[in-house]
């Protein structure tokens, strides 16, 4: 699994990506928001290149954004991804689980998983496997929106 992890705590990024990468993940660490971004919008650049422009690309099969980065709004950077790649599984780990949720379900169009913090890396690494979680919060806000459309 390809995964861009954008932290505020660097020191922790690294142990968390050790520890994935002994697992076999590929892990690319940014400490900023602008980091991340830039990273993610070269890395999807790359891939539609060699590609038609207009095919769907997954450049990280996640991408974990930490919502105390420091230079910019970790929803706001996580809108701004999809809005390169709408398919992109985006993970949100948080202090303020609480507000993080209501702000989600007030901004996101997609779903998007929210880890409370501190994670310890069994937790990170268990649910970033766990797919279905995420393919059942889709199935769920396809669901709502269609209910809304009524």
């Amino acid at each position: 699994m390809k995964i861009l992890l954008a932290s505020s705590e660097h020191d922790s990024a690294l142990a968390h990506q050790r520890e994935l990468q002994s697992k076999g993940h590929i892990v690319t660490i940014c400490d900023t928001g602008e980091e991340c971004f830039r990273t993610y919008n070269e890395h999807i650049g790359t891939l539609r290149n060699v590609d038609s422009p207009e095919t769907p690309v997954d450049s990280f099969d996640v991408t974990v954004l930490d919502c105390e980065i420091q230079d910019m709004d970790a929803l706001e950077l996580g809108k701004r991804i999809l809005s390169l790649n709408p398919n992109q599984r985006i993970v949100l780990t948080s202090s303020n689980f609480r507000e993080t949720i209501s702000r989600v379900m007030k901004e996101y169009d997609t779903p998007a998983q929210i880890l409370q913090k501190p994670i310890s890396g069994d937790l990170l690494e268990a649910s970033l496997e766990e797919e279905d979680t995420y393919l059942e919060l889709k199935r769920l806000k396809t669901e709502i929106d269609h209910i809304r459309k009524r």
